[in-house]
């Protein structure tokens, strides 16, 4: 079961780094974005590096099944649109 505290911190994380750069982005801004405190943070991730994995391991790789077949690589990438589609800042931002 996912934190419900890392997808609030993953949220204002995202909504952060689609307003300015990920360079630019510091914890406070973060925490600021979702009203909690840097040790709230910091329980959760080491950094900003830790947290742009966890965003995209439990966005963008889980969209991926284990066993690929050509109907499950379709709706993979379908999949995989969708969210980077619904985050359209933050991922351009990354990339």
């Amino acid at each position: 079961m996912i934190s419900r505290t890392k997808e609030k911190l993953a949220e204002a994380f995202k909504n952060v780094v689609g307003r300015k750069t990920f360079a630019k982005t510091t914890i406070v801004d973060i925490t600021t974005e979702c009203g909690m405190t840097r040790e709230n943070f910091y329980y959760h991730f080491h950094d900003k590096y830790e947290i742009l994995k966890w965003v995209c391991q439990n966005e963008l790789v889980l969209c991926i099944p284990e066993t690929i077949n050509k109907k499950t690589v379709e709706e993979a990438i379908i999949r995989l649109v969708g969210v980077i589609n619904k985050d359209y800042k933050f991922y351009r931002t990354i990339v």
